[in-house]
Formats: structure tokens, sequence, C-alpha cells
């Protein structure tokens, strides 16, 4: 049987996931990445160090081609469509991808070039993973990508590492944004009105989360605000997080923050739901059934206004009121999102791929 051979940023808590429910299943994984990996036998670099100078995009491309050359026993699956999707496309070989947000919501706001691309890259696929009713109606709409090659499903996550633990009943709140420092997620309005909440006698304190950041944007956001002065108020994570670690932040927050402009069914809000950290949501259609359970807190706006509303609102319930939404979500988690429920649908995704002789 051939394997899977996953085409991603090698230290993604996301990617961490899926190579987990193929152990489940029994399914070789390796996983091929322009990104420094950790050292993990599994986990290859794909182009020599010596060209890590290279803006990424053209480190997707070198990969790409250099993989044409390759011999491959296995399938790729590519993380993401504009970067590793295109790496698989111009590797010639056989691959499926998993779509991201971020990247084909926003191709209205692209020029022509950028769109037809990944028009061709997805349909060169053989097949495509997404996490939400909306995202498939975008690339059937807009991509022109017939249904039936579309897989739709969330990966669940692993609830012996997502789970609540009591919180220490204290009168400061914690929140915790643990979506990636970048426009689409609107990090710097949200850190401009935590900073004017505190700046008005409050209290509270914010964890942000970099992951795979947007460098120049940082850079933005370092230089509008003095984070020496408000160290005891936001705290910065500038690395990747293991998914232990990561799940440790989660449990000591009462609120997590997802505001992007568009997005599917993340798993970061998961997983924030299955450690009892409240979600901040923006009412998009990805969301419907997590606010339609109550299960998170709903933003109509996404200014410095509007964060420092909320801020100021969350910081005034009280434990009782925050205890119940949280209970509501993890009850949600355990009977919709275990890997017993998820696995099915990743076996069914992989096996005809794999075997096509239908035989396990």
């Amino acid at each position: 049987m051939k394997k899977i051979i996953f085409l991603a940023n090698c230290n993604s808590p996301h990617l961490d996931r899926w190579v987990d429910l193929l152990d489940m299943l029994n399914i070789e994984v390796e996983i091929w990445s322009v990104h420094n990996c950790k050292n993990n036998k599994k986990r290859k670099k794909v182009i020599p160090d010596a060209l890590g100078f290279l803006p990424v995009i053209f480190q997707y491309i070198l990969a790409g081609v250099l993989l044409r050359f390759r011999n491959v026993e296995g399938v790729f699956h590519a993380h993401n469509t504009s970067g590793y999707g295109l790496m698989a496309f111009l590797s010639g070989k056989e691959y499926i991808i998993t779509t991201y947000g971020s990247e084909i919501y926003s191709t209205n706001k692209k020029n022509i070039l950028y769109r037809s691309l990944l028009k061709k890259i997805l349909d060169k696929s053989l097949l495509i993973t997404s996490t939400s009713k909306e995202m498939k109606n975008c690339l059937e709409k807009e991509f022109s990508i017939h249904s039936e090659k579309i897989r739709n499903f969330s990966l669940g996550l692993d609830t012996d590492l997502f789970y609540p633990k009591k919180r220490v009943d204290k009168k400061t709140k914690v929140w915790i944004i643990n979506r990636r420092m970048h426009p689409h997620y609107n990090t710097l309005e949200t850190i401009n009105g935590f900073i004017n909440y505190i700046n008005n006698g409050n209290l509270g304190k914010l964890i942000v989360i970099l992951g795979d950041y947007d460098h120049n944007y940082y850079e933005k956001i370092k230089s509008l605000f003095d984070f020496e002065k408000y160290k005891k108020n936001i705290q910065i994570i500038d690395k990747f997080l293991d998914r232990k670690d990561l799940s440790s932040f989660l449990q000591i927050s009462n609120f997590s923050i997802s505001t992007p402009l568009t997005d599917q069914l993340s798993s970061s809000i998961l997983e924030s739901i299955a450690c009892g950290a409240v979600p901040i949501l923006f009412n998009l259609n990805s969301y419907e059934e997590i606010i339609t359970n109550q299960s998170c807190i709903v933003m109509k706006h996404r200014t410095t206004e509007a964060f420092e509303e909320i801020f100021l609102k969350t910081s005034k319930m009280k434990t009782e009121q925050v205890s119940k939404i949280a209970i509501k979500g993890v009850q949600y988690i355990i009977e919709n999102e275990s890997s017993k429920s998820v696995l099915p649908k990743v076996n069914s995704l992989y096996r005809g791929l794999l075997c096509p002789s239908g035989k396990n």
C-alpha cells in the first residue's frame, strides 16, 4: 500500500492532528516541508538549508521542480493551495489538497493571474478537503469545482490533550488569541482594543500566540505599541507551540478570540472550546453550529472600539455565566468532535487513493 506524504509546515499543530489520525488508521506517513523541521524521522526538509535565504514562494517553486525528478512512492497531501499546493502542482505527481480559508475566500481581491493559478492547482488535485459548508460552496461557485471532488468534514481533536481544567476564580480575566498574527485575523485591532481597555483602568491579561505570523505585520504592531510598558498585561508567545503547551495556555484562559475576515470551522476554535476557553467569534456562516449551540460570544464588528467593548463586557461576566457557556461547549465537543466520530471520514478519504482495489 502507498503512503501519504504531507507537504506542509512541519511545525504546525494542525498537521500533528492529521498525523495522529493516520497513525490510528495504520496509514504510513511522511512530512516534507520547506520549513525547518523538528528532529523527527517523519519530517524532512525538501530543499537544502543553504537556500533557506530565498523568499518562501521561491522555495515552494524550487521544491516542486526538484520533486518532479524524484521517485515518489505515495500520494501527496498539500496543506494550503497557494504554497504547498503550488509545490505539489509543480511536482507533476498525484496530490490532494486541504484548503485554507485565508487564501480561498480572498481570491476576489487578488489579480487574475493568482486566481487562475489557484484554479489550475485545485483542478489538477485528486480531491479537496474543507471543514465548512461555506468553503465547499465557495469552491463550487468561485472555482467551478464539482461537489463530488470535495470532502467536507472537521478533523475534531484529541480530547486526551485538549480538555478543561478547573480555573482559579480570579477577578482578572484572561483572553487568548490562538490564531496567527496576520491582518486577516485583525490582530492589530484586537491588541489596540485591549490596550485601550487597560488604559481605562481595567484589569486583565491578553496572551498572543504568533504562530505562522506575518513578519511585516508584527513589526508594524511592535512599532505602534510599547509592549514593555504592558508586559504585566500582554504576553507574546513568539514560537510554535506543541499541542500540550497550547492546551496549557488555553486551560488558563477564560476566553479565546477568533475574528478573521473569513474562515472555516477552525480546529483552533474547537481546541479552545474543549479546554473551556469560551470563544469570542465574529458572526461568520462557518461558525453557525457553534453559534447555534450557544457555545460562544458573538461580535458584530471588528473595529478597535468593538474589541475594547468586548473586553469590557466579558470582564464583567460572572464566573457562573462563563462556566455555563464553557460547559455547553465542552459537551458539544464530546458529542461531535471526538476522534471516534472523525476517523471513518478520514479513512474514507484515503483508502480509495492508497488501495485502488478497495482492500485495506
